[in-house]
């Protein structure tokens, strides 16, 4: 998408989603894409009155029909839960948002009550404008590797290098990743990293748009992963995305953000290059999706962005034989509405590489990982490119995520490009506008780079977004239990924080038998709980699994803390399954009660033949099995069979599901 020549681009976030969230293939049999479009009147503040904001959900026709809907506003109450109309992609169900909800921050939250999870559909950001498209479909073909090598080039022999490719199962995949993965195998390199690639082509990817990649990766060492976007034919140039990720021997989820630039429709490609280094490499799980979230975005790390103080913290380089002239500030105006003075550019002769003249600020501190937005208005006498990259401020002068190119002309244009920093050096990255590669005057205004991802989109009241099976990625509640030499505690604060992000705090009282309850909180991620007494703290490194995401392992208090005050009771509670739970009427004639008992006994019955667990046995039941716990909790063994269970709802709607090793899916409902 083309800049706007008399305005900014619109900007318009997501709320923060990192990254792509995989469900269970059992879960993703059920599920679908929902197509979520929000509309409101015009301009980027809350909708009037008599053009209410509304949002279009279509829902694809795999989805399952018991999903629940409602809003949520910073500092507001969340509205009433109602059942998601039925719909479809030709007959959308539209949801007008109250205008108490119509604000800065307000979501729609979805929950599939199935498994317990929440989908949050953002519709204004923190500053109020209507929010940014949500990642899109992804624009690759077997990107679970579920038809092996089928759209996808494996490159294994180039010069001196070589290679081979081999398929893991989905026993061999991170949990809850769908799909095989693909196993390279580098047995010998030379002076090219590109010799040994796996590569997809024909993607396509659109001018000035975000997208993001995202990947499950390991190694057998710790060993560098470049990837990179090109044109997939001659010259094969840079299209946006350059980075290096670090694997180690460990599944790790990455997620990088980029701007495509100089792309050509139908005719770009993704490569995962190999060749830096021997061994073996997995991969699984690629995602390339339209649209980037990682925001909102913070504070400008670029110092006098404004040249209000001349060309302080800013140097200009120019290598001979190239020749050019720098005036900071200058005479040239702002655009309109832009804060700050202009800096102005002035190529008279060229050399031999573009870098030869160049504009740049060293000393910036990037996070390894972190997504970053730059920003900066723009000019020429004459339509020209100007290159743009972040990199190392010393030694090689590595790239660190960002290498882009804008097209300027003689309008005032705003120029934004999202990236994921990798490989930073703290306190020592450098951004870099390089200007040698045509003599003419480049103008530059507004300078600004700040972390999080901003995602542009045009100007529009409409915007079209999907919603996929893996960003239902939040657990409905969670349940901490925290113990003390295997009692229950009381007077305990435990709260609940990811990364720097507290989601909750809650203090434990007696009649919570010793468990603090959490909502809406993150799954797949890693969590640390912390507990304390007011005199004694302690953090605890934990994982909500969105195979069993009521729960998580439980906390045990140091033995070595005093005065803590506990129940007179046990701390465990009877394991959530113990009890009788029958099929549902609809999944035949006969109905079942199936009868999980304390001491690892159970039976399986038709449902006129059950009796009080607690009564005499009258005869040698039917359908009797042993069961156990293993895996933490998470996986029950019934006779010879595993079966990974979660509980959702309570009451008569209490629900267990049960999965097998096959993906085949068995629901129970509390007697």
């Amino acid at each position: 998408m083309n800049s706007s020549t008399d305005r900014p681009v619109d900007v318009r976030l997501r709320n923060r989603v990192a990254g792509i969230r995989t469900l269970p293939r059992w879960i993703v049999k059920y599920a679908g894409t929902l197509l979520i479009v929000v509309c409101a009147g015009a301009g980027l503040m809350p909708a009037v009155a008599d053009t209410p904001t509304t949002v279009r959900i279509a829902r694809d026709r795999a989805l399952p029909d018991d999903l629940v809907t409602w809003f949520a506003a910073p500092s507001t109450p969340p509205s009433a839960r109602r059942p998601l109309p039925h719909s479809d992609r030709d007959n959308p169900a539209l949801l007008e948002v109250p205008a108490r909800y119509d604000q800065p921050g307000a979501q729609v939250k979805i929950l599939d009550v199935r498994t317990g999870l929440i989908a949050h559909v953002p519709i204004r950001d923190s500053a109020g404008r209507l929010a940014a498209n949500l990642l899109g479909p992804n624009l690759l073909q077997n990107p679970d590797f579920q038809r092996d090598v089928d759209s996808w080039v494996p490159e294994l022999n180039g010069g001196q290098a070589k290679g081979q490719l081999e398929w893991l199962g989905a026993g061999e995949v991170p949990r809850g990743v769908p799909g095989k993965a693909a196993r390279i195998r580098v047995l010998a390199i030379d002076a090219v990293n590109w010799h040994v690639q796996l590569h997809q082509v024909g993607l396509n990817l659109i001018d000035m748009e975000p997208y993001t990649l995202t990947f499950w990766a390991r190694a057998d060492r710790s060993r560098p992963l470049s990837l990179n976007a090109t044109l997939d034919r001659d010259d094969f140039h840079w299209i946006g995305l350059s980075n290096q990720v670090a694997l180690t021997t460990e599944w790790r989820k990455f997620s990088l953000v980029f701007t495509a630039t100089r792309t050509l429709p139908n005719h770009n490609r993704l490569g995962f290059v190999l060749g830096d280094a021997v061994g073996t490499v997995d991969i699984a799980a690629i995602s390339l999706q339209r649209g980037a979230s990682g925001g909102p975005v913070g504070a400008n790390i670029v110092l006098n962005s404004g040249f209000m103080r001349a060309a302080d913290a800013w140097t200009a380089s120019v290598v001979i034989p190239a020749r050019a002239t720098t005036k900071a500030p200058s005479e040239v105006p702002a655009p309109a509405g832009v804060a700050g003075k202009v800096a102005h550019v002035d190529v008279t002769e060229t050399g031999m590489q573009s870098w030869y003249v160049q504009f740049f600020q060293i000393g910036l501190d990037l996070s390894e990982g972190k997504p970053y937005t730059l920003s900066f208005w723009a000019k020429s006498n004459h339509d020209r490119p100007l290159s743009i990259i972040a990199g190392e401020d010393k030694d090689d002068f590595h790239t660190v995520g960002l290498d882009n190119t804008a097209s300027l002309d003689t309008e005032w244009r705003k120029f934004v490009f999202v990236f994921t920093a990798t490989r930073t050096v703290r306190n020592s990255n450098k951004l870099t506008f390089l200007m040698g590669s045509a003599v003419g005057e480049v103008d530059l205004a507004g300078v600004t780079l700040q972390p999080g991802a901003e995602a542009v989109v045009s100007r529009s009241s409409r915007i079209d977004a999907a919603l996929s099976p893996s960003d239902f990625r939040y657990s409905e509640a969670v349940k901490v239990l925290v113990t003390y030499m295997g009692r229950q505690v009381q007077d305990i604060a435990v709260t609940v924080r990811l990364r720097d992000e507290n989601l909750g705090s809650y203090k434990i009282q007696a009649t919570d038998h010793g468990s603090a309850l959490f909502g809406d909180v993150p799954v797949d991620e890693k969590l640390t709980v912390t507990v304390s007494d007011g005199a004694q703290t302690a953090e605890f490194p934990r994982i909500v699994a969105s195979d069993a995401p009521q729960s998580i392992d439980e906390i045990q208090i140091p033995e070595s803390w005093t005065q803590i005050k506990t129940s007179s009771s046990a701390a465990h509670a009877p394991f959530p399954i113990i009890g009788r739970w029958q099929t549902p009427k609809s999944d035949s004639a006969q109905q079942y009660v199936t009868t999980f008992n304390a001491d690892g006994t159970g039976t399986i019955k038709p449902l006129a033949d059950t009796s009080s667990p607690d009564g005499p046995v009258q005869a040698p039941a039917t359908g009797a099995f042993l069961w156990h716990v293993k895996r933490g909790k998470n996986t029950i063994v019934m006779g010879t069979r595993e079966y990974v269970w979660s509980i959702s709802g309570s009451g008569s709607s209490e629900k267990l599901v049960l999965r097998d090793a096959k993906g085949s899916v068995h629901t129970l409902y509390r007697r």
